[in-house]
């Protein structure tokens, strides 16, 4: 997962312990994708979250792809998991206003966006609901 991690500047804050640790995993704020490769699996690519209690909300933290398996809907596998797994109708999350293809993928899962100065203005929070 780590590697994984480290090829995107925008999930680079994975390793914080705070997001990685087993804990994550136990109560599935982690979740990845494999795709077979030689005699095995391999991680493709991963998303980390943090289910609310207090709020009806679920805060997509992390999302991505290895460079190599871009473009093959894994990304959109991993949103329908999230949004087939969440407990709550309504998931959250922070984009770079860098990040046009974030954006446009956001966009075409059916997120809104919701503040244009989030991140200190530097990002864009947006929100699916269902």
């Amino acid at each position: 997962m780590m590697k994984i991690a480290r090829t995107s500047k925008y999930t680079s804050d994975f390793s914080n312990h705070i997001f990685s640790g087993e804990a994550m995993y136990r109560k599935n704020w982690i979740r990845y994708c494999t795709r077979p490769l030689g005699k095995g699996n391999v991680k493709v690519g991963f998303y980390c979250v943090r289910h609310k209690v207090r709020a009806p909300e679920t805060t997509l933290y992390f999302i991505t792809v290895l460079p190599g398996w871009q473009g093959f809907g894994i990304g959109q596998e991993l949103m329908r998991d999230l949004q087939a797994q969440c407990p709550n109708p309504r998931i959250i999350l922070n984009v770079a206003k860098t990040n046009k293809l974030a954006i446009k993928f956001y966009q075409e899962l059916g997120f809104k966006i919701e503040d244009r100065e989030a991140l200190k203005g530097e990002g864009i929070k947006m929100a699916l609901e269902w």
